[in-house]
C-alpha cells in the first residue's frame, strides 16, 4: 500500500463536474513525524439562541464552580456538563421598551437595538466579528442558520420584524439566513468547487445526484493510502455526510415565485429540522468549510409546533405559554409551565446533541469541541425579565477557556463583557464590545 506524503488541511475529495467534498482532520495532515498534538487547529465559533427564555429556577444551578447541579431543564445538557459552563448574573442589552424583539437582535451583539421609527440600528454581532477578522481562510465566511417558521403578526412595542429573527448582524444589516435544509446542505456540500459553470450545477439540483457518489472513485483511492485509524475516521466521516444527505433528500416545494425547489424530504418536524441544521454546522467546522457560524432556533413569538414532537393537544405554543403560566393555583398555568419546562429540556437536548457530536470528533490528540466556543442564549430570562440572562458557554477555545462550571457574575455586567472575552479568545485584542460593553468577563 503506498503511504501519501501529508494532506493539507484545505484537502478535497473531488468528483466530476460540481462536486467537491471537504475532508475533516486527519492525522496524514500532520507535518511527517508528529503525531497527536495540537497542530495548530483552527479555533471556531457558533452563537446558538433560543427564544422565549426559560424558568430559571430550573434553569441556574444551585450551587456555583465544578459539577454543579442540573435542575429539570437544565438537565438537557447532562451527557456534557463537563464540556459547558453556566453564566448567571449577566444582564442582555435594551432599551427598556418591549421584551423579546429588541433583545433577539441584541443577542450577540451587545448593542440595544432601534424601533421602527427610527430605522434599522444595530451594530455587528460577534460571530460576525470573529468571521470577518478571519475573511478568506475558508470557503464560507460564516454559516447563518435558522428553522423555517410562519412569520408571526405579532407586534412588540414597535420594533420591525426583523429583530425578531435575526441574530447575526454586520452593523445595521442583518444577515441572510437559511432555514431550509436542502439548501444548506447544498451549500457546504454541494456546490463548493468554485470555478463549476452555472450549467452543471443547475443539472445536478435537478437529478439530485449523490454528492458522495460524484467522489466515491477518489475516497476509495485514498483510503487505500491511510493509516487505519484514518480510514476510519474518513469513513465515519462520508457516513454521516450521506446519512445526513438521505434525510434531506427532495421534496417538491413550491417557492414564493412559484418554482419549485428541493427542500427537505422526512423531516416530519421541528425536532429533525433543528438536529440536521447543528448536524450541518458540526460537520461544516470538522471539514474547516466555515469557522463560523449561529443557529437561531427560533424567532421570538415562536410559531414552532410542537404537538408532533410532545403529542399535545393543548399549550404548545413556548411564547403564549410564558403568558400563561403564572398562576401555581390555576391547573391551566400548572400544565403551560409544565410545558413550557419541557420545551427548554428538548432545546437543551439538541444543544447537548450538538456539542456531544464535536466532541467525538478527533482532531489530533483534541476534539472540534476542544477548538471551539459556542454559547446559548435567549431573547429573556423569566418571561419578559432581561436580568439574569439564561447563558451557556461550551467548548475551550484551543485552551483559552475552563468549561464545566457554574459562575455567577453578582454585579450585572452585560452580556457584551462576554462577548469581548470569547472574541480575544479566538485571537482578537479587544477591550469592550458593543454599545453596552463595559470590558470583558474574568473566570471563564
Amino acid at each position: 500500500m503506498a503511504k501519501i506524503t501529508a494532506l493539507s488541511r484545505r484537502s478535497f475529495l473531488r468528483g466530476t463536474g460540481t462536486v467537491a467534498v471537504a475532508l475533516p482532520f486527519l492525522e496524514a495532515m500532520l507535518p511527517l513525524g508528529q503525531s497527536h498534538a495540537h497542530g495548530g487547529a483552527p479555533l471556531r465559533y457558533a452563537s446558538v439562541f433560543t427564544p422565549n427564555g426559560y424558568t430559571m429556577s430550573e434553569f441556574i444551578p444551585t450551587q456555583q464552580g465544578a459539577n454543579y447541579d442540573l435542575p429539570s431543564v437544565l438537565a438537557g445538557i447532562a451527557d456534557v456538563r463537563d464540556e459547558v459552563s453556566v453564566l448567571s448574573g449577566l444582564r442582555a442589552a435594551d432599551n427598556g421598551v418591549g421584551a423579546h424583539a429588541q433583545t433577539t437582535g441584541s443577542a450577540f451583539t451587545g448593542t440595544p437595538v432601534g424601533l421602527a421609527s427610527a430605522g434599522l440600528y444595530n451594530t455587528t454581532s460577534v460571530d460576525q466579528a470573529y468571521a470577518q477578522r478571519i475573511d478568506g481562510q475558508t470557503p464560507l465566511s460564516s454559516l447563518v442558520l435558522g428553522v423555517r417558521e410562519v412569520a408571526n403578526a405579532a407586534d412588540d412595542a414597535g420594533y420591525p420584524d426583523v429583530y425578531h429573527r435575526h441574530i447575526s448582524w454586520d452593523g445595521a444589516t442583518p444577515m441572510a439566513r437559511i432555514d431550509d435544509v436542502a439548501t444548506a446542505f447544498s451549500l457546504v456540500f454541494g456546490d463548493v468547487d468554485p470555478g463549476a459553470p452555472d450549467h452543471l450545477l443547475i443539472r445536478r439540483q435537478r437529478l439530485r445526484l449523490s454528492i458522495l457518489d460524484g467522489v466515491l472513485e477518489e475516497a476509495n483511492a485514498l483510503q487505500a493510502k491511510l493509516g487505519s485509524s484514518d480510514q476510519q475516521k474518513v469513513d465515519e466521516y462520508l457516513t454521516s455526510v450521506r446519512d445526513l444527505e438521505t434525510r434531506v433528500e427532495s421534496e417538491d416545494v413550491t417557492s414564493d415565485n412559484g418554482c419549485a425547489v428541493p427542500a427537505p424530504k422526512g423531516l416530519s418536524n421541528d425536532e429533525e429540522r433543528v438536529d440536521a441544521m447543528l448536524e450541518l454546522m458540526a460537520l461544516a467546522f470538522a471539514c474547516d468549510q466555515t469557522r463560523a457560524g449561529s443557529f437561531c432556533m427560533g424567532r421570538s413569538f415562536s410559531s414552532l409546533d410542537f404537538r408532533p414532537i410532545f403529542d399535545w393537544t393543548q399549550h404548545w405554543h413556548s411564547h403564549n405559554n410564558t403568558h400563561t403560566m403564572g398562576d401555581p393555583s390555576n391547573g391551566q398555568s400548572v400544565i403551560a409551565r409544565d410545558h413550557h419546562n419541557q420545551i427548554g429540556h428538548w432545546e437543551l437536548e439538541r444543544f447537548a446533541r450538538f456539542l456531544g457530536r464535536l466532541r467525538d470528533m478527533d482532531e489530533g490528540g483534541t476534539s472540534v469541541l476542544d477548538n471551539s466556543i459556542i454559547a446559548l442564549t435567549s431573547d429573556v430570562s423569566n418571561s419578559h425579565s432581561h436580568g439574569n440572562m439564561p447563558m451557556l458557554l461550551a467548548g475551550r477555545g484551543g485552551g483559552a477557556f475552563t468549561p464545566g462550571r457554574h459562575i455567577h457574575y453578582g454585579s450585572s455586567p452585560p452580556t457584551a463583557n462576554l462577548w469581548a472575552s470569547v472574541l480575544n479568545a479566538l485571537g482578537d485584542d479587544v477591550t469592550s464590545f458593543g454599545e453596552n460593553g463595559t470590558g470583558t468577563l474574568d473566570q471563564l
